[in-house]
This record gives structure tokens, C-alpha cells and sequence, in this order.
């Protein structure tokens, strides 16, 4: 996971998937079906296709690491600005992943082309996807980390988040030609002020 702002790139650095890793005690990967209630994610669903076709003030993945971008085609954000879909949000966090606080979250959309290179966040405590839109097992955009122990993948599926944190490397496989656009909720999360 990555974010759009300029000052949250990602520090490069080279990975040998696969391979031994010594992480801290806190780092993990906490996989959730369900993260959100029905009717939260229906909204938040109904607002990334409304934004999708009819959005503006978008960015894009420009401003994102060189190296972690390389050829991908660009991602696009959108900030989510309903403050009680970001409530629900928070509450979710709280009830599935742990005592955080929102920093950021917006919409994001994957297109065919797009991905991100193996890196470790540095920017947030911990980072989080909610899938919204559903996927063939051939559509690609998967979550990959390597937890120390080896590689593993995660299929974006409705309503499922991946929660990152300690710095465990990670990555997002190629959204495959063909394939519609991968549309997630990006969460930055802090520690408790």
C-alpha cells in the first residue's frame, strides 16, 4: 500500500522475496472479511462508482516513488469527505485491527496496467486496503507480502481489508489487460494521539 501524497512515498530498498527477515514483534498482516457493515460498504461501493464516472479533483500515483511506480499505469485517488462514512470507517478499525487513528483515506482505482513494486511503508503506523470491487482469480491486483516466514497473496474480494504494519514489505501484483478497474479504499492509520 502506498499513499497519494507526495510526502508518503515508500523507501526502496532491495528484497529478496522469500528470503529470511527479522521484523519487529508488532508487525503483521490482519486479513478481515466483512470489515465493514452492509450498509457501510454499499455506500462507500455506490460513492467509488459515482466518483469513478462523474469525479473531479483527482490525483494520481505521480507523485507516489519512482521506483515503486516504474511503468504502472497511473492510479487514481479520490479523498473520501463524508465525515460519518469515515466515522464508520474509524469504528471498523478500531473493532477489527486495533487501537488506531485515521490519518488519511480515500478512494482508489487500479486499472489494468497498474501496480506497485516490492516496499515497506514508513509513513504510518499501519496501512490499510477495503476491497470494493470483485475480482477473477486471472484479474490480478493482488496484495503480496512477505511476512519473513515467505511469500504470501491476498485476493481482493468486496468488503475484504489487509491491514499492514511494522514495516513488513509488500507489494501490488499488475492488474491484468482486460480486467476492470480495481476499485479500494485506502486508510492510513497513527497510533492513538
Amino acid at each position: 500500500m502506498v499513499g497519494g501524497e507526495e510526502t508518503a512515498t515508500p523507501q526502496q530498498v532491495m528484497l529478496e522475496p522469500g528470503s529470511p527477515l527479522d521484523y519487529p514483534a508488532h508487525a503483521k498482516v490482519i486479513t478481515t472479511d466483512g470489515i465493514l457493515d452492509v450498509d457501510v460498504f454499499k455506500r462507500l461501493d455506490n460513492e467509488s462508482l459515482h466518483l469513478q464516472k462523474n469525479g473531479l479533483h483527482f490525483r494520481t500515483s505521480a507523485g507516489w516513488d519512482p521506483e515503486a511506480v516504474k511503468s504502472s499505469t497511473p492510479v487514481v485517488q479520490h479523498d473520501i469527505m463524508d465525515q460519518e462514512l469515515i466515522d464508520e470507517i474509524q469504528k471498523s478499525v478500531r473493532e477489527h485491527v486495533g487501537d488506531y487513528n485515521i490519518d488519511s483515506l480515500y478512494h482508489q482505482y487500479w486499472p489494468a496496467g497498474s501496480y506497485i513494486t516490492w516496499h515497506r511503508d514508513r509513513r504510518d503506523k499501519a496501512a490499510m486496503s477495503i476491497y470494493l470491487s470483485a475480482h477473477h482469480n486471472d484479474d490480478g491486483g493482488y496484495f503480496m507480502y512477505d511476512d519473513g516466514k515467505g511469500v504470501k497473496a491476498v485476493k481482493p474480494k468486496p468488503n475484504r481489508s489487509v491491514c499492514v504494519s511494522g514495516g513488513i514489505y509488500h507489494c501490488v501484483t499488475t492488474v491484468n489487460q482486460g480486467s476492470l478497474t480495481r476499485r479500494s479504499i485506502q486508510v492510513w492509520l497513527r497510533d492513538p494521539s
